[in-house]
């Protein structure tokens, strides 16, 4: 590998043409006053001498002596490449600029990368950084890590450390999230346990406290469940913190109204397309791009990190948003088809209580004066109804309910 190519290129350098005979003469000149050649391929019966630029005056005068054939050929190099370019000082200028450009650009930070988390998303890393006032666009030199870091543990609590390094133009947040305590159980008041609803029990599990209801049981609302009071192996009742849970099936009732004529989007195929660049941290302002170019739209949104040249990172993104307009329009619809909405709309609202589904019984039918179908369901869940409620006690220590299986 020849290791002497760049600096050849990046000084210059003359290419001679010279015959056998001047190869063997000038060999040993150029080797007397140490200048530096190599010599290239050989074409008709003409052998090609490298000098370096800053050589290449010498040589000639030592080949001139010497009485050896010694030709100029070509030039080659970076003040060559120049010199083709002197009479457009634009186009060097600009070339300086752009190489400025980089150079300075490399003080800001191009990329965030976060490590070391998994509950706490790297986005949302990134939106707590930005609220410290770090992140894309940064002036490295001005930012203490050790300080950003402490601020980003002030902002996104669910972080117990974090450490900011600088790698070039690339910032590295690497962080450790926070465990959480467990919960701690209340252990201080005296509380009963009772009913939150109607129902009929199914199962009950009494942490603390003494059950008052089995399962198979048909409990009211406000019914104690489970008594603040424990017996003791002596015999003795003492108050505590009754907590536990009692799981029951409850009767829910749901009303589903679907109207007959209703409002669609008839979408147009029209579209428009606003563009916004955030370079080095900063939006650049688009004057022409309309924030809302049609009455009725949906928007769609996206962004991007665009790359030069396909591959490489550069620190801007492009947000862009997409206008469809559509013409709002009422149609009307078949009671089937609002059947099916209605069925898909009690789908949602049971899946939205999130529990055990045991019965649901369904009756549609239609409501012509309004020009609705109309869904009733009573459905039977499988809920947890225990709720818990102080229980007072007097200054002298008596207790408002004599017996540890009064009802509230």
């Amino acid at each position: 590998m020849d290791f002497y190519r760049p600096i050849r290129f990046l000084f210059g350098e003359c290419i001679y043409r010279t015959d056998p005979r001047g190869v063997a003469r000038l060999s040993g000149v150029f080797a007397d006053e140490k200048i530096r050649f190599r010599l290239g391929k050989e074409e008709d019966g003409r052998i090609e001498i490298s000098l370096p630029l800053l050589a290449a005056e010498r040589a000639e005068a030592l080949a001139s002596d010497a009485g050896a054939a010694f030709f100029p050929c070509e030039k080659r190099g970076l003040p060559f490449l120049f010199a083709g370019y002197l009479r457009r000082p634009g186009l060097i200028l600009g070339a300086f600029l752009v190489t400025g450009l980089l150079f300075f650009s490399q003080l800001f930070v191009w990329r965030v990368n976060v490590e070391g988390n998994s509950a706490v998303t790297a986005d949302a890393i990134a939106e707590a950084l930005e609220k410290c006032g770090v992140g894309v666009g940064t002036f490295i030199p001005q930012t203490d890590p050790a300080e950003k870091a402490n601020e980003l543990l002030i902002v996104c609590k669910s972080l117990s450390s974090a450490e900011i390094t600088f790698n070039g133009s690339e910032m590295t947040v690497s962080v450790l999230e926070r465990t959480e305590a467990p919960e701690v159980v209340d252990k201080t008041g005296f509380y009963n346990v009772v009913a939150a609803c109607d129902g009929t029990i199914t199962d009950i599990d009494a942490a603390d406290g003494t059950p008052e209801a089995k399962a198979g049981e048909t409990v009211v609302a406000g019914q104690l469940l489970i008594n603040s009071f424990m017996e003791s192996k002596y015999g003795a009742f003492r108050p505590t913190h009754a907590r536990g849970r009692v799981m029951a099936d409850v009767r829910k009732k749901f009303c589903i109204t679907v109207p007959l004529e209703r409002e669609i989007k008839d979408y147009t195929g029209r579209t428009r397309t606003k563009r916004e660049y955030r370079i080095l941290g900063r939006t650049l302002p688009l004057y022409f791009a309309l924030d809302s170019p049609y009455e009725y739209f949906d928007c769609v949104y996206g962004r991007r990190k665009p790359k030069l040249l396909g591959f490489i990172d550069v620190p801007a993104e492009e947000y862009v948003t997409t206008y469809i307009e559509y013409v709002p329009r009422k149609v009307r619809i078949g009671a089937g088809e609002a059947e099916r909405i209605a069925r898909a709309e009690l789908k949602l609202q049971l899946d939205a209580c999130g529990c055990e589904v045991k019965e649901c019984d369904v009756r549609v039918y239609g409501d012509k004066e309004n020009g609705a179908c109309i869904l009733e369901a009573d459905a039977v869940l499988n809920i947890d109804i225990a709720r818990e409620i102080p229980m007072k006690i007097n200054d002298y220590g008596s207790i408002s309910d004599k017996l540890p299986n009064a009802r509230e």
